[in-house]
């Protein structure tokens, strides 16, 4: 068997090799690290926007339903006042109505001599 040397040089040239490679993983490991905390603060930052999200969504779907039973209510109140409306104008043409019956039945009476008895002629 024959022993084989390796050169100093070729020794040195491969540690300083690994030092180089050991420098350079540990900066990019050191990178890995910040993108990774960068990453997860962005992640957190989504979460609790999906969360605000979640919550500005409920509310408006509960102020959606609030409008349309104030819409529904309106429209209900709305109907109501026209059906008001009609019966209180009926009632002013009843009354109107009855009113020129009083007005034509006073006329007549208005119109007629009103008979005189003997002791009212008395005084003239």
């Amino acid at each position: 068997m024959k022993n084989t040397q390796i050169h100093p040089i070729i020794l040195l040239a491969l540690g300083g090799l690994i030092l180089y490679q050991s420098i350079v993983n540990h900066g990019s490991i050191r990178q890995a690290q910040t993108l990774s905390m960068t990453l997860k603060a962005q992640l957190d930052t989504l979460q609790l926007i999906a969360t605000q999200y979640e919550r500005i969504h409920q509310s408006y779907e509960a102020l959606y339903i609030e409008l349309l039973l104030s819409q529904h209510h309106v429209s209900d109140f709305s109907r109501e006042l026209d059906r008001m409306a009609t019966d209180q104008q009926t009632d002013v043409m009843r009354i109107r109505d009855r009113l020129q019956e009083v007005l034509a039945t006073y006329d007549t009476f208005a119109t007629q001599p009103i008979p005189m008895s003997n002791d009212e002629t008395s005084f003239h």
